[in-house]
């Protein structure tokens, strides 16, 4: 019986090929962008074959979810290293920042493809929604951790770790994909 793409991949070959075959999409898809992206495309840089590619993947989107995901959990794992508490709240969740500001912008390329993919693909729409509510349950449980910044100080740590993420997402947004000039500091 043939191995379906959703299995996991269990020879050391078969690994490095689906791993050639997604640094190949990722280069496709950072070139040409996720509309214009084509499998034949990806085989052609990739040196496959079609069957090659079908072997791991069922479909241009297939590839690109498996591509999005890592590149989420690269930015969550950026975004929560542990860092050494500052003084404040504030200092702690500046540093928190910093890192993910830089871990988006080594990233551009393809988070372009993946905004582009979810404005035209309501399952890349869905998949923004789950990576976004990751982020913010994610800076409500740092705030929740903190004894010095509760809930009781006024604050919905929920609504603020939403704003927050928002707010630092649209800056790293402008900066690195828009090209708006700002300082990075």
């Amino acid at each position: 019986m043939a191995r379906t793409p959703d299995q996991p991949v269990s020879t050391e070959r078969g690994r490095r090929r689906r791993r050639e075959l997604l640094e190949a999409a990722r280069a496709v898809f950072e070139e040409v962008g996720y509309v214009d992206a084509n499998v034949s495309d990806i085989v052609r840089v990739s040196g496959g074959s079609r069957a090659s590619f079908y072997a791991y993947f069922s479909s241009i989107d297939d590839v690109l979810e498996v591509l999005v995901r890592e590149l989420a959990d690269d930015l969550f794992e950026a975004a929560t290293l542990p860092i050494e508490p500052g003084p404040s709240p504030f200092d702690s969740l500046e540093s928190t920042i910093r890192q993910f500001m830089h871990a988006y912008r080594d990233r551009r390329g393809l988070l372009g493809v993946f905004h582009q993919a979810m404005l035209t693909n309501d399952a890349f729409r869905e998949i923004r929604l789950e990576i976004r509510s990751r982020f913010a349950d994610s800076i409500a449980a740092t705030f929740a951790d903190r004894s010095d910044w509760r809930d009781g100080d006024g604050l919905d740590s929920k609504m603020t770790a939403v704003a927050i993420r928002g707010m630092v997402e649209d800056v790293a947004t402008g900066l690195y994909l828009l090209g708006q000039d700002l300082d990075e500091e």
